[in-house]
């Protein structure tokens, strides 16, 4: 096991051709991050490595006056000393990051990125702002929902009127302040949260800075990734076991969690509780223990809980224990348990609904109109209703229903990035959430399959945004060039428009805050 040369390797024994997993024995690799240089758009990496390994490293760069998600440059199963990347960086202080399955390995010295009048290209807002009255031509509508995301925030102080509802979407899913109030207590942190699905296959693992405790955390409301979010911890006390509500937000890398115990034990949507309404937990500040108090006054507690926290002190109770529900806060670090997969309270049915648009097309169902919400409800199929009920009222005028027939009959191309996407699974967490939506839409027909394809587009569009030095090989590898997809884009969005931005919406959001 020590002369492995991989991170994590997989101990078992094996009996008469059965094998049976033991353990897996990790090695830490010594790594640092000697220099960091960019020269706009390559960014140069130089490391220090003692006895490299092999294991699945992430590459981030994050800005430090930004709470979204790191920014990831590339995945590597092994790390040279000398690198470099195409990366399109504003002005503003970075720090590089090295994880290995979510955990940070490495971290480099904080940098600035300072882009001189010489070096400042034209504003990308300017160029991806189409109004609704706008003829547009095929190359600006592609332009304007393949741009980096970057463009999108360049607009999301500015008022503007008129502009496409897609492009109107995209701005807001890139306002951090859509989600949350980083200046807000717990209570009035959360903006809008997106279901556990979107962001997780997997429960999370909190590890307390103090003491080392692991709690066993189930997200059912999250975001970025994991770092924000609601849900239960599985707890274990002498009279049982129970499900304790937690929440937890991160800011400049530190992750803070708060416990308290819900008021019904057979409660099942934690994220849905009223904080002001629960209990506080209370750790033992000695040897770190969780405590789910039956009563807010210490009087009413039990004797023995509190005699057996005195840890030979002389304390007084209100000191022995820290509220960590309304006062103080547990310092956590949060990765993905990845040993178990998650059940999710919401599932991605609840945003779509399965037969709709063959009982729309039967006269059976009653068309929903009106416009999409935004940033679209993210629990709710009524803006997936409204979407489909204008393609299929598009699908009755002649010219719009050549132009869908075309998206049907690139069923080749959707087949090749359906298979293209599946391999990036591994590497770009954003493809799990949409197979997760997209395995949920049946196909009865070759018209159902529409808002497939509309979703394999928008998720093409938006790998162009976030990893555009990647885009030509997906081009390649699914038999296709630019030339086509921007043809495609555009028929989609003169045929479609509401499916198109129902869909570039959800692919937005796998790519800001989908973990795995």
């Amino acid at each position: 096991m020590r002369k492995s040369k991989f991170i994590d390797t997989e101990i078992g024994i094996t009996i008469r051709g059965q094998t049976w997993r033991l353990f897996t024995y990790k090695k830490f690799p010594k790594i640092i991050i000697k220099e960091v240089k960019y020269q706009r758009p390559n960014i140069s990496i130089t490391l220090g490595q003692q006895n490299p390994l092999v294991g699945s490293y992430h590459l981030q760069i994050r800005k430090l006056d930004y709470s979204g998600r790191p920014t990831e440059i590339s995945t590597e199963t092994t790390l040279r000393n000398e690198t470099s990347y195409d990366i399109d960086l504003d002005h503003g202080q970075y720090i590089l990051e090295i994880t290995h399955h979510d955990e940070v390995i490495a971290k480099s010295n904080k940098f600035e990125i300072i882009i001189t009048d010489s070096q400042e290209h034209l504003s990308i807002s300017e160029d991806i702002f189409i109004s609704k009255t706008d003829e547009f031509s095929p190359h600006e509508i592609y332009a304007s929902l393949s741009a980096t995301p970057t463009a999108y925030q360049e607009l999301r102080n500015t008022k503007i009127e008129g502009l496409l509802p897609i492009l109107r979407q995209l701005i807001k899913v890139n306002d951090l302040s859509t989600w949350i109030k980083p200046e807000e207590k717990l209570d009035e942190f959360f903006n809008q949260l997106l279901p556990s699905w979107v962001i997780t296959a997997y429960p999370f693992s909190a590890i307390t800075k103090k003491l080392w405790k692991n709690l066993h955390v189930f997200p059912q409301k999250s975001l970025y990734g994991g770092e924000h979010g609601k849900g239960f911890m599985k707890a274990k006390f002498a009279n049982g076991p129970i499900n304790l509500y937690v929440a937890w937000s991160t800011k400049q890398d530190k992750t803070q969690l708060w416990l308290m115990v819900p008021g019904e034990k057979d409660t099942i949507r934690f994220c849905d509780l009223e904080e002001t309404l629960m209990l506080p937990c209370y750790q033992c500040i000695d040897c770190g223990e969780i405590i789910a108090p039956i009563a807010m006054n210490f009087d009413n507690w039990a004797p023995k809980t509190i005699m057996d926290h005195k840890h030979k002190k002389h304390r007084s109770v209100h000191k022995q224990f820290a509220d960590v529900g309304n006062v103080e806060s547990l310092q956590v670090e949060i990765h993905q348990y990845r040993d178990e997969k998650i059940e999710h309270c919401d599932s991605p049915f609840s945003v779509i609904e399965n037969g709709f648009i063959s009982e729309l097309a039967k006269g059976k169902q009653q068309a929903e109109t009106g416009e999409m919400e935004i940033p679209i409800n993210p629990e709710s199929a009524e803006d997936y209703k409204i979407a489909i009920s204008e393609m299929v009222s598009k699908y009755s005028e002649k010219n719009y229903e050549l132009n869908l027939k075309q998206l049907i009959g690139k069923h080749e191309l959707w087949k090749k990035l359906e298979l293209e996407f599946s391999e990036l699974s591994s590497k770009v967490s954003a493809f799990n959430a949409f197979f997760r939506l997209y395995q949920c839409l049946k196909v009865p027909n070759a018209f159902a399959a529409i808002p497939k394809h509309i979703l394999l587009l928008a998720m093409l569009l938006r790998y162009k945004g976030h990893h555009p030095q990647d885009y030509k090989f997906i081009l390649d590898n699914a038999g296709t060039d630019e030339r086509t997809v921007v043809k495609l884009t555009h028929l989609a969005m003169t045929s479609c428009p509401k499916l198109m931005e129902w869909s570039i919406f959800w692919a937005e959001i796998f790519f800001h805050h989908t973990a795995s």
